[in-house]
């Protein structure tokens, strides 16, 4: 008799437990399959960087992160290969070979809103200038501090939710 004896407020708390560890389990299984990536969209950044190292370190460190990093490779035609890969956000080095990082954001803004950070080891003012008038968004001299960066890249993604939030509460 006893083990019938439960009060509906003990019912209910042993449902909840048992809800909660279903719930992890869920999300678990979700995590190891992959699904989780598909559930939840990671934000696609793309490395736009011509030192091998440099940018396989910055792929690492984002996808750390929770972010889905590619790394563009080629740079011929780079504004329409940025384009083509439906980035989130594109991190862009100025001294690229074959072209300036800078006629790529010219090119890019031309077609694309996509937000583009500019990380690269020019530090004077008429280049920082110019990349904002050109349409970066920011801009970050080597070297950084990686999570420097990372706060910068979460900045920029919480304004543009924010900024989409107020344009579809509008209509």
């Amino acid at each position: 008799l006893r083990t019938h004896s439960i009060t509906k407020s003990g019912f209910y708390g042993i449902i909840s437990v048992c809800d909660a560890y279903s719930a992890v389990r869920v999300r678990r299984h979700l995590r190891e399959s992959g699904i989780m990536k598909q559930v939840m969209k990671m934000k696609k950044i793309i490395i736009v960087e011509d030192d091998e190292r440099l940018r396989e370190e910055l792929k690492i460190l984002l996808e750390n992160n929770g972010y889905e990093a590619r790394i563009l490779r080629t740079f011929d035609h780079a504004a329409d290969a940025l384009i083509e890969m439906d980035a989130d956000l594109v991190l862009l080095d100025i001294m690229i070979p074959g072209i300036n990082g800078q006629q790529v954001l010219k090119q890019l803004r031309a077609k694309s809103d996509v937000p583009v950070i500019m990380v690269t080891s020019k530090n004077n003012e008429v280049d920082e200038v110019l990349s904002m008038s050109y349409g970066a968004d920011d801009y970050i001299t080597k070297p950084y501090n990686p999570t420097l960066l990372l706060l910068h890249i979460e900045a920029l993604f919480k304004r543009m939710n924010r900024q989409h939030t107020e344009e579809v509460y509008r209509g």
